[in-house]
């Protein structure tokens, strides 16, 4: 079977997001919930103390940081073999953090991770972290729409980025095909690019910024409203609640 070690997308590599790291645990964390299984609070305890090394947020300020980048080194131990004893301690495979992301999608998915942890193991350190990352979400980043973080995004420069051998954000189109896009837009190996064949982008009621950017300006900063990261949010709130019943709500909810 062909491995990789980014398997959603390379660029950035995709094992460098925290959020593959919250999302299977949190699942982990629902079915320690639901069955106590020992093997799985072992390595949720382990997990989460790490998790709660290298985040923080402040509940007066709004302002929070979760890991922007994993960087990993090392192989795993050796290779687990169906029906064998538990799999080595992996000494050999580490993994580093640089940078703070504001996402809150991620956030309210380790806000999860502690709540099913917490609820099940007694850590009360667990439950307040969750409380505290809900708590600023809520008071700081609530909107008319939803819940969002402005985000600053560099990769609208591939926008008009042509397709070669060093740069693989362009359009790829096989040299011997042709055809039309919808619309009746016209495709070509040599001069299309992601723009040119979505040109209704250019009538977005933020485009200018993008232009802007394009035309040798600053970044573009947005606020995005993802569909998975507002259930997220939405989750992690219902979650607590039903967890933790006894529980005050801040001011505001």
């Amino acid at each position: 079977m062909y491995y990789t070690p980014d398997p959603e997308y390379m660029n950035p590599p995709s094992n460098q997001w925290f959020g593959y790291q919250t999302w299977p645990m949190e699942r982990l964390a629902e079915y320690y919930n639901d069955t106590g299984n020992a093997q799985a609070g072992a390595i949720l305890a382990k997990w989460v103390s790490w998790a709660e090394s290298v985040t923080s947020f402040n509940t007066s300020t709004g302002s929070f940081c979760l890991p922007g980048t994993l960087t990993w080194s090392g192989q795993p131990a050796e290779n687990y073999t169906s029906g064998s004893t538990a799999p080595a301690a992996n000494p050999s495979l580490d993994v580093s953090v640089s940078g703070c992301s504001e996402d809150i999608g991620v956030a309210s998915s380790l806000a999860k991770v502690y709540e099913y942890y917490a609820a099940k193991s007694g850590d009360t350190t667990a439950e307040t972290d969750a409380q505290n990352i809900i708590d600023t979400i809520h008071k700081f980043f609530a909107d008319s729409l939803g819940f969002s973080a402005p985000e600053t995004r560099t990769d609208y420069i591939n926008f008009t980025s042509p397709y070669n051998n060093t740069n693989a954000e362009g359009v790829y189109i096989p040299s011997t095909w042709t055809g039309k896009y919808p619309g009746n837009i016209p495709l070509s190996s040599s001069t299309n690019t992601f723009l040119s064949i979505r040109p209704w982008y250019i009538g977005d009621p933020e485009w200018s910024k993008v232009q802007a950017y394009l035309n040798g300006g600053p970044a573009p900063v947005f606020n995005y409203h993802r569909f998975w990261a507002e259930v997220d949010v939405a989750t992690a709130f219902d979650s607590f609640a039903q967890l933790f019943p006894s529980s005050q709500p801040p001011s505001g909810f």
